[in-house]
């Protein structure tokens, strides 16, 4: 039953398949009908570009930046 799932593991399923959708269009959530707002998107190519190598991939910055975010709002674990 989906409501008794602890939080953290309905987080971590909604941003493993995010990641997974957008690895499949090749990091273009507009593709997803996602419609992520333009300056969203440029400041997430913008905070990968800032990254040092090896750089993350959409999916992988897409995941870190929801993951920080669901557990600054205490749906998930905070990040060691």
């Amino acid at each position: 039953m989906l409501w008794f799932a602890p939080m953290e593991k309905i987080a971590a399923s909604i941003t493993q398949i995010a990641a997974e959708a957008l690895l499949k269009v090749g990091g273009n959530a507009r593709g997803l009908g996602a419609d992520l707002p333009e300056p969203v998107a440029t400041a997430l190519k913008a905070w990968i570009a800032d990254q040092p190598e090896p750089r993350p991939s959409w999916p992988e910055a897409v995941e870190r930046g929801l993951s920080e975010w669901l557990a600054g709002k205490g749906y998930l674990p905070a990040p060691p």
